[in-house]
């Protein structure tokens, strides 16, 4: 069975200096998982019994959602696992997103969910194992992110994208399933 997730890509400054300092956590703490790709999970991994009705209307809502700025301009993380730059969504994704949460209106059809409820908007960097290198990986982003980018990153969220990958693999490969471009705004 597949578990999706439903994320925006970002592109801009931000793809280059996440890769950057991907490759420079990497470098300096090889036993932290590198996240590669530049994104903002809108939705965390879920399991779906109709793939089909859910990526119908996911892609129906999605083709009314304007293109919308996202700010990354801090460093966090969820204890003891996973270091993220902070991201600040405008009022369209945070919309987008309740319309995804609400169960009620079957637009996702859960079986299971994985994450928790909590929402933080992020762009992950790496996935760390132990308290100490947490701790040491989150300060390493801090001082370079505060160094060379004091105001952050000002982007473009302009997609959606539903990516999937098999259950109990939750480290290996995501495949994108579909991407659809969101509108120039009016």
């Amino acid at each position: 069975m597949k578990i999706y997730m439903v994320q925006c890509q970002l592109n801009s400054d931000l793809k280059k200096y996440h890769t950057e300092i991907s490759e420079r956590v990497n470098k300096e703490f090889p036993d932290a998982y590198i996240i590669p790709s530049t994104h903002v999970t809108l939705e965390y991994p879920f399991i779906t019994e109709d793939y089909s009705k859910m990526r119908n209307i996911l892609v129906s809502v999605t083709r009314t959602l304007p293109k919308s700025p996202v700010h990354v301009r801090s460093v966090g993380g969820f204890p003891f696992e996973i270091v993220y730059l902070g991201a600040q969504l405008d009022a369209a994704l945070h919309t987008f997103r309740r319309q995804l949460s609400l169960q009620e209106g079957n637009l996702i059809e859960r079986k299971s969910t994985f994450g928790g409820n909590n929402y933080t908007p992020h762009v992950t960097v790496a996935r760390v194992g132990s308290p100490q290198r947490y701790d040491q990986v989150r300060e390493y982003v801090k001082r370079d992110l505060e160094s060379r980018y004091p105001n952050g990153f000002r982007c473009l969220a302009d997609n959606i994208t539903i990516i999937s990958h098999e259950e109990g693999d939750i480290t290996g490969p995501w495949c994108v399933e579909e991407q659809v471009t969101l509108k120039e705004k009016a």
